[in-house]
């Protein structure tokens, strides 16, 4: 298998095989297929998954590079497919600035960071920053925006001005787009299948906000 574009600069490429196995090993360690499973969607080389929830800060694997790269990707290609299905769905109603509006309410940091908690994604994000565990522990921690005892449901159909006065922490919305990018490259560089994973994630927010 040849290694992906997440692989850091100084590891070696010799044993590939060991390099899988490794990855793997770490994925299944760090139950990382919990992901998987609230996604639906399974990862056929978990690297792009690891890589995506791996802040820059975190070095507990030594072949796995951190989410930057796939972050910005990840945020180029969430741009261009809300872009697309507001042109595509409702192409008769939207100027260009009704869209930019749009695509700027959908999906700013904020707005990101509360569906990956809300679907207890947070919990994987590998880092070893004290500053981003208070962080993300005082923004959870919040009641006006998570009550206890939720489903993931629940928290995705909360009012849209629930967190209107909350900052989240940015590296929540950072892993949310580097998932974007990891899903992007497994798939093949599949926008299709993008769409299919992260559009349950935005619906109640898409017919909302447009």
């Amino acid at each position: 298998m040849e290694l992906p574009s997440v692989i850091r600069s100084n590891a070696t490429s010799d044993n590939q095989l060991q390099n899988h196995e490794i990855i793997n090993k770490f994925f299944f360690d760090q139950a990382f297929n919990e992901i998987e499973t609230k996604i639906q969607y399974v990862f056929q080389n978990k690297a792009y998954l690891i890589a995506a929830f791996t802040h820059p800060s975190n070095f507990s694997n030594p072949i796995i590079d951190s989410y930057e790269r796939l972050e910005f990707l990840g945020d180029a290609i969430l741009d261009f497919l809300v872009t697309r299905h507001v042109f595509v769905n409702y192409n008769e109603n939207m100027t260009p600035g009704r869209v930019t509006n749009i695509r700027q309410d959908l999906l700013n940091n904020d707005r990101l960071a509360y569906i990956l908690v809300a679907c207890g994604l947070h919990t994987k994000i590998l880092h070893n920053s004290p500053n981003l565990f208070d962080e993300i522990s005082s923004y959870i921690h919040n009641e006006n925006l998570f009550s206890k005892n939720q489903s993931t449901d629940q928290y995705l159909n909360k009012n849209l001005d629930q967190w209107a006065d909350s900052t989240a922490p940015k590296a929540l919305a950072d892993v949310f787009e580097a998932l974007v990018g990891a899903i992007f490259f497994d798939s093949g560089n599949s926008l299709e299948t993008v769409w299919q994973v992260i559009e349950p994630l935005l619906r109640k927010y898409l017919g909302i906000v447009v």
